[in-house]
C-alpha cells in the first residue's frame, strides 16, 4: 500500500515535532527542555530515536546529498543538549537509516536500508554498530535471495531486540 505524499513543508514541520516531542518525554536526566536541529548539506529527515541510562539522546535517519544519493546521518547529544557526535554512513546511493538501539553499555545500533553494489541491485538491509564515542564497530549487510527491495526496522521488546524486516 503507498504512503500518502505531504507537501515537503508539512512532512518536515510534522517529523520536527515529533522529535521535539520524543526528546521531551524521553530525557527524565536532562537538565532543561531544549531543541536541536541538524543542518547537513541538503535535506535531513530524523526517523528514529533512542535515549540511554545517562539520558544521552540518539537521532538517526537520512541526509540527502543529492536527487539519488543520500546517507545515514547519526547523531549523539548529551542530556544538556550539547552535540557530542555526528556519524554518517555511506554506501552507495541512497542509504536511509529507520531504527537505533542503544544497549546497556552505550553501544549504538543503527539499521535501515541501503543501495546494493553492482548492476541488477536495489536496497539491502545494512546494521552499523557505534561505540558509545560514535567509531564505527562493524557494518552488515544483507542482500535477501529474491536480491529485491530488502530493509530493516527494529522493535525493542523487554530483554532483548527484536529485528524485523522485508525481503
Amino acid at each position: 500500500m503507498a504512503q500518502p505524499s505531504f507537501p515537503t513543508f508539512w512532512r518536515s514541520n510534522l517529523i520536527t515535532a515529533l522529535l521535539f516531542f520524543c526528546i521531551l518525554c524521553h530525557t527524565a536526566k536532562a537538565s532543561g527542555e531544549w531543541v536541536r536541529r541538524y543542518s547537513g548539506p541538503s535535506g535531513d529527515t530524523a526517523n528514529a530515536i533512542g535515549v540511554d541510562g545517562r539520558g544521552n539522546v540518539y537521532v538517526t535517519g537520512f541526509s540527502t546529498l543529492d536527487f539519488n544519493k543520500s546517507d545515514y546521518a547519526t547523531i549523539k547529544y548529551d542530556a544538556n543538549g550539547s552535540q557530542k557526535w555526528v556519524i554518517r554512513y555511506n554506501g552507495f546511493g541512497m542509504n536511509i537509516a529507520n531504527a537505533i538501539a542503544v544497549d546497556s553499555c552505550g553501544n549504538v545500533h543503527v539499521t535501515g536500508k541501503s543501495w546494493g553494489y553492482g548492476p541488477n541491485s536495489n536496497y539491502d538491509y545494512a546494521t552499523i554498530k557505534y561505540d558509545t564515542n560514535g567509531n564505527q564497530q562493524w557494518v552488515r549487510r544483507y542482500n535477501g535471495p529474491a536480491k529485491y527491495a530488502d530493509g530493516a526496522r527494529a522493535r525493542r521488546h523487554k530483554g532483548g531486540h527484536m529485528c524485523t524486516a522485508s525481503s
